[in-house]
């Protein structure tokens, strides 16, 4: 998305898609931003330069504490 305007036309269509036929509720606290400063069930997105698009990996946080689980 190009602009803010856009952006928030979109979101106000995918929530009301959402919540109307799907009957979910969305967060009130869900916002509009760049894949890269989204963390999202654990996971984050970054842009892969070799093919030009994003890819995800797990957040640093939920390695970190996965990895925990196992060095006992």
């Amino acid at each position: 998305m190009k602009s803010k305007k856009a952006a928030n036309r979109v979101m106000n269509t995918i929530v009301r898609f959402i919540e109307e036929k799907l009957g979910l509720i969305v967060n009130g606290e869900s916002r509009i931003s760049r894949p890269k400063e989204l963390k999202f069930l654990g996971f984050v997105y970054y842009y892969g330069t070799n093919n030009n698009n994003y890819k995800v990996k797990p957040h640093p946080s939920l390695y970190r504490s996965f990895k925990g689980n196992f060095d006992n």
